[in-house]
């Protein structure tokens, strides 16, 4: 239902900008863009994944860090794949540990509506992803997209592109206070540091 009202939503939103353009002319046109404060049903599947995703990297008194740090136990891995009464021994709280890079994205795709078949808890389970390609292919990092490591087993989620470069969020990676792999992190990377990319497709 959340993708349904955001489809119509969007080509109504498309609609009204079309004919505010034709009301002010020139003047529309030398406008800047307006910044958005937060992912609504107006906005498309892409930017509202790439939206959670920052927010988790920003939100320090969340689940941004493991509990104990060092441990793997990750809000995450819970949130995607085990009832919260399901604690793993070991973990506070009802997290459940495990390499969680994947887990964070795919409980930030299934939490914006986006499918989140074939998606096991492996990061390289990106690979068998409906719109998978390589980076070799040609293809390139575009928001919105899992982003899957050339040279180690990682994942993550495109929140930005500039030029050749593409700014990715990932969980159970660097936290710089630690110097260690226990936090979300977010960092721009050449895009041939990946091996390839998926865009999400609707639930």
């Amino acid at each position: 239902m959340k993708q349904q009202s955001r489809r119509v939503a969007v080509v109504v939103a498309a609609a009204i900008v079309m004919l505010g353009s034709l009301v002010t002319g020139a003047a529309r046109a030398s406008a800047g863009p307006v910044p958005v404060p937060k992912c609504t049903d107006d906005h498309s599947l892409t930017y509202c994944i790439a939206y959670l995703a920052k927010q988790e990297y920003s939100n320090a008194d969340g689940h941004k860090y493991e509990k104990p740090l060092g441990t793997n136990c990750n809000y995450f891995t819970t949130a995607a794949w085990h009832a919260p009464e399901t604690t793993n021994k070991g973990c506070s709280g009802t997290y459940w540990s495990e390499e969680w890079c994947m887990d964070f994205s795919r409980w930030v795709y299934k939490t914006e509506g986006a499918s989140v078949k074939a998606i096991s808890h492996l990061a390289y389970s990106a690979k068998d992803y409906a719109t998978y390609k390589t980076y070799a292919s040609g293809r390139r990092p575009k928001v919105g997209d899992l982003a899957v490591w050339a040279t180690e087993s990682h994942v993550g989620i495109v929140v930005a592109v500039s030029g050749s470069s593409a700014t990715v969020v990932s969980g159970n990676s660097y936290n710089p206070s630690r110097g260690d792999y226990t936090a979300i992190y977010s960092k721009s990377y050449p895009a041939s540091t990946f091996q390839g990319f998926a865009a999400p497709k609707s639930a």
